[in-house]
């Protein structure tokens, strides 16, 4: 009922107000997952109605009512999500467009307008006005520059250049200003995945040094308080890597890591010819210096620091005006930050297929109880309603985006079930602190003890031990290859369960977890009312509601609790019984073979990617001996890794899958183009077929077999007239069952011709009536 009010209504105040209804219910609707809102988006079709509402409700409403801007902000992303063209057709205008870069420095604006005569009149066609997306990134870096701002700091002066200024009070963000957050930093995501929507942000973004504010911001200890603050960091470092995306600039095409690493050292090319021209004797040392010395990334007393810490202020601000990254009259910019902004300008990002190789396969507790990536099955427990995780949109930036995306996914599912799975044996096995009487010592020592006891885990007999390191390949920067060796005793189990046990085979996926009883907190399991307060949520629970307890495997209190220290996982190379007889090869045991004992020695393979970071921690490899415990899942649901390792590969090939895929599927997997040029009738797929040996051609019969029941389900299926010829050789009889095949006309287009194939009555076939659409869906399969 509020539409068709908005729709009939010409005062400013209804029209505002029923918009910002509208956006109250949408935004409330997809917080809770119901249909209700897609529902009222597809029944707002009126051109003219949907800017009035977005004009009104876009501009008008207060600025400072934050909680009312982060349901605008959600009903944004709800309309961009929808299937609703017209509604989608009169938002774009407000958070995309080359009337972005009117609110550019002017003379970056000048720069990209060098590089494309056609946007100058774009731009020169258009007028600055207000936008939606740009009032959102300003307030948004407003309230991260409110954390840990007080009178004394004069790191605000960094941000001089802007037009926004901000409080020199000390303040801390509230609880609705991170939702606001959340919600841009969303937006921003995802008009960063499209390209349509892409190619003007990233520009904008670049120009204002949005990376260099937010990282600035990330150091505060503002975001590393709450799991509001560090969904706010994961969110910005998401937008800093599609940023740094290697896709063109103003075009679709993606960029191969040596057409990325020779943008960035044609940068440092302008930047050496320009020290020469202006400061030939002060900044001689970065004249004559290597380009991968200027682009290495930017680290305290890096070569580009010492090279340029020679030149004042006014010098820098100058050489940084003439490479267009500052502008001109700036004035009381701190040379740390310029110096950042030219390391930003200058340094070589990590392409996508060097990140990934340096990526862990396995999840480590860090990220198994990460609800702001990993969320609670039930949405009452989610802290954050946004999730810093990649979403399977309708389009790619290209291929290497979209394996990236499933990557990703696939990791985070897999860890998912892997964390049920460890607080299941957790939970059975109970562990507790005991006293060790043995000991003669006066001090009294204490140990781990396990109560209970699981068929999915065993403790290790000896800490484990680190066998092989293998450095990095020419090439590479992680390790090669960490081998380790554990031993365990199987006495405990009954010989059902050691069987199983020595089923392991090679290649099977184990986990090794460190659980130290000393360092359990000794709270109980939270119930629901002490989880909403804790944490601030905006309900309360009364009576039995607020009794039950938070389900254990969404217990982000869990690993304190129970003295989970950490998890690793791990690869099975061989599994041998006290005689040395290798279980996991049945090629070098006998057939029936009974395993000697209750040991068993399994040597595996570690992640060498966790291994390397887990030696630059302030513990090194210690870790790895603190293990005293083994986990295994059932094989079916742990197969993850190879499924990560085959996408992993796909992406170093991803250059061939141009080569593979034919022409016309390129953009349309990527989502880059109208889905209607794949279908066999249309002109496109038309002239791909006459060039294309092996393609169907229109005049070519297409065998449908045993799709038509009789001649009336044939003729019944399609749209166009059809003319069922007599089959060469055959006599008409009732009782044989008939298949067709079925083509074009060739003597009228508009028409098709059938002919009948019979087959022997004995043949049972099809006994389905299919519908004209399914025929249809026959058809294009055929074609």
């Amino acid at each position: 009922t509020i539409w068709p009010q908005l729709v009939a209504s010409k005062d400013d105040d209804e029209v505002l107000q029923a918009s910002q209804l509208i956006v109250m219910f949408v935004a409330y609707r997809c917080w809770e997952g119901s249909f209700a809102a897609n529902q009222m988006l597809s029944t707002m079709d009126d051109a003219e109605a949907c800017k009035k509402m977005l004009d009104s409700v876009l501009y008008k409403s207060d600025a400072d009512n934050v909680e009312l801007q982060e349901m605008i902000v959600h009903f944004v992303i709800a309309i961009l999500s929808s299937d609703n063209s017209v509604l989608a057709d009169a938002m774009l205008p407000h958070i995309s467009g080359v009337e972005l870069w009117h609110h550019m420095p002017s003379n970056r604006l000048e720069l990209e307008m060098k590089k494309s005569p056609g946007l100058r009149r774009k731009l020169q066609q258009s007028n600055k006005r207000d936008l939606f997306i740009i009032s959102s990134i300003e307030a948004a870096i407003k309230i991260m520059n409110k954390a840990g701002n007080d009178d004394d700091d004069d790191d605000d002066d960094d941000d001089n250049e802007e037009s926004m200024d901000v409080d020199d009070k000390s303040e801390t963000i509230s609880k609705h200003e991170f939702r606001y957050l959340h919600r841009v930093f969303e937006l921003m995501v995802n008009l960063l995945t499209v390209i349509s929507t892409r190619k003007f942000l990233v520009t904008y973004l670049d120009s204002i040094h949005f990376a260099i504010k937010s990282t600035e911001a990330l150091k505060k200890e503002e975001f590393d308080s709450s799991e509001h603050a560090r969904l706010a960091c994961q969110l910005l470092k998401q937008i800093a890597q599609l940023i740094d995306f290697p896709i063109q600039e103003h075009g679709k095409a993606h960029l191969s890591k040596f057409q990325v690493v020779s943008k960035h050292h044609s940068r440092a090319i302008i930047l050496q010819k320009l020290s020469h021209r202006h400061y030939p004797h002060v900044l001689q040392q970065v004249v004559f210096a290597g380009v991968d010395l200027l682009c290495a990334p930017h680290k305290k007393d890096s070569f580009l620091q010492r090279s340029l810490a020679a030149l004042t202020d006014e010098q820098f601000e100058e050489l940084l005006g003439k490479m267009f990254l500052v502008e001109k009259d700036a004035k009381n910019l701190t040379k740390d930050y310029m110096l950042q902004i030219l390391s930003e300008y200058l340094s070589i990002p990590a392409y996508p297929i060097d990140k990934l190789k340096s990526f862990p396969l396995y999840p480590t507790e860090e990220i198994l109880w990460d609800h702001n990536v990993i969320p609670p099955s039930n949405k009452g427990l989610r802290l954050n309603s946004v999730l810093s995780v990649p979403k399977l949109d309708r389009q790619f930036l290209s291929y290497q985006d979209y394996l990236m995306r499933n990557f990703e996914l696939i990791r985070l599912e897999s860890a998912y079930e892997i964390r049920s799975d460890i607080v299941q044996v957790v939970q059975r096995l109970r562990p507790m602190l005991r006293q060790d009487h043995s000991s003669d010592s006066d001090e009294p020592k204490f140990f781990t003890e396990l109560g209970g006891w699981s068929r999915m885990s065993v403790e290790l007999v000896t800490p484990m031990k680190i066998t092989e390191v293998i450095a990095p390949k020419m090439g590479e920067a992680v390790s090669s290859r960490v081998t380790s060796v554990l031993e365990i005793d199987l006495k405990a189990f009954g010989d059902k369960i050691r069987r199983e046990w020595d089923e392991l085979s090679e290649f099977d996926n184990i986990f090794l977890l460190a659980i130290d009883a000393s360092k359990m907190s000794g709270e109980p399991q939270p119930t629901l009312g002490e989880f909403y307060a804790k944490h601030g949520q905006d309900r309360s629970t009364k009576g039995k509601q607020a009794e039950r307890k938070v389900p254990l495997e969404e217990d982000s209190t869990f690993p304190s609790r129970m003295g989970v220290q950490t998890i690793r996982g791990c690869m099975v190379l061989e599994i041998k019984d006290e005689n040395g007889t290798v279980l996991s090869d049945p090629s070098e045991r006998q057939a029936n073979y009974k395993p000697k004992g209750t040991k068993r020695t399994i040597k595996v393979a570690m992640d060498p990617a966790q291994y390397d970071i887990d030696k630059r921690l302030p513990g090194g490899t210690d870790i790895y001996h603190g293990f005293n415990l083994v986990m295994r899942r059932h094989g079916k649901e742990n197969n993850f890794k190879s499924m990560l390792q085959c996408i992993r590969g796909l992406l170093e090939g991803s250059g061939s899958i141009d080569r593979v895929l034919p022409g016309w599927l390129h953009r349309l997997f990527l989502g880059q183009d109208d889905p209607n040029a794949a279908l066999y009738s249309s002109d496109k797929m038309k002239k791909y077929a006459e060039k294309t040996v092996g393609v169907s051609q229109q005049t070519d019969y297409m065998d449908f077999r045993d799709t038509f029941l009789d001649k009336d389900h044939l003729k019944e299926s399609f749209k166009e007239k059809v003319t069922v010829q007599r089959a060469k050789g055959s006599k008409s009889t009732k009782t044989t069952a008939t298949n067709y095949k079925v083509r074009v006309s060739s003597k009228d287009a508009d028409g098709l011709e059938a002919m009948p194939v019979p087959v022997s009555e004995d043949s049972k076939g099809n006994s389905v009536r299919y519908t004209p659409a399914q025929v249809e869906a026959i058809r294009s399969g055929l074609s």
